[in-house]
């Protein structure tokens, strides 16, 4: 059943009509022209099978029905306005939620120092943080930003290049003291090293340096695990060699707790995007808060390298 929320040009036209008690005026008002007008109170007449105005060849005047509809066409109006208004402050202010996907281990490096920055320049939005290795959907989930390794995406994301993660393989100074480590990586296949728990590529790790030729290892261990966290625990434990993002395993080297092994080696390690969904009118807030994401990791080379010429 169609109802006046269809008809709300016509509301319009009557509305402008009753207030300024002429055709002609509510016309110049909307831009239209007086049998426009007309032809709109018309069909709004029609719709509510009742007539709204009595008209002479020198005035028009309200109806009993017009009278009420009158009352109600200015709250309706005016709550249209006020909805239009609000919609729009939210698009080009800095309130309302963000919500921002990323990986367990990444995330606590990022929301720890991004956090505090970015609630000084957006103060009044509310930040939402998922920490989760599941992939949402942008969607139905309502993610704002997401951080993602995945090179493929869907034609209505917007994915933005952020850099190459910087792996490290690390072993604690307890699993050094029992194991001789030569200083090529092939020395891997016969040490116990910490697995990823998904994917076999993962458990191929890829060795390149500018003196020598490329060095793939297949690695083996009596430990696997899909967390980054994990592998920093099973490795301080000395229960392995374990392959690390630099972002997680860099507070461990610094202290000691953890020793970097093969440093003039680069491990082929994922790129990383920034994605979120497109948007034609993308809000204020969301605007800041893309450029400061991709500001944190280009200022962060130790962490994630820019891809080299070809990829």
């Amino acid at each position: 059943m169609e109802t006046i929320g269809k008809n709300l040009d016509a509301l319009s036209a009557f509305h402008l009509t009753a207030w300024h008690g002429s055709f002609t005026q509510a016309g110049r008002e909307l831009g239209l022209s007086k049998s426009m007008i007309s032809k709109l109170v018309k069909r709004l007449e029609a719709h509510l099978g009742v007539q709204l105005f009595h008209r002479t060849t020198r005035a028009i005047g309200l109806t009993e029905e017009g009278k009420n509809l009158f009352s109600y066409s200015r709250r309706i109006l005016a709550l249209s306005e006020e909805g239009e208004r609000a919609v729009k402050n939210l698009n080009q202010g800095d309130r309302g939620n963000v919500r921002i996907s990323l990986p367990t281990g990444l995330g606590l490096v990022f929301f720890q120092s991004f956090l505090p920055k970015i609630s000084q320049l957006l103060p009044e939005v509310t930040f939402i943080s998922d920490l989760s290795v599941e992939v949402l959907d942008l969607l139905t989930d309502e993610v704002d930003f997401a951080i993602r390794a995945v090179k493929d995406h869907r034609p209505e994301v917007v994915a933005k290049y952020l850099g190459e993660v910087r792996d490290v393989i690390c072993a604690s100074p307890k699993f050094l003291k029992k194991r001789e480590i030569r200083e090529s990586p092939k020395s891997l296949e016969s040490l116990p090293c910490i697995l990823y728990a998904g994917e076999d590529p993962w458990n191929t790790w890829n060795f390149t340096s500018a003196k020598d030729a490329s060095i793939q290892v297949e690695v083996r261990g009596s430990h696997a695990t899909n967390s980054y966290l994990a592998s920093v625990a099973l490795c301080r434990q000395g229960l392995g060699i374990a392959r690390l993002p630099y972002y997680v395993a860099a507070e461990a080297i610094a202290s000691g707790e953890l020793t970097e092994l093969f440093p003039r080696y680069e491990i082929s390690t994922h790129p990383l995007y920034l994605v979120h969904l497109f948007n034609e009118y993308t809000a204020k807030k969301n605007r800041v808060v893309k450029a400061e994401i991709v500001k944190w990791f280009n200022e962060r080379p130790e962490y994630f390298t820019k891809a080299r010429k070809g990829k």
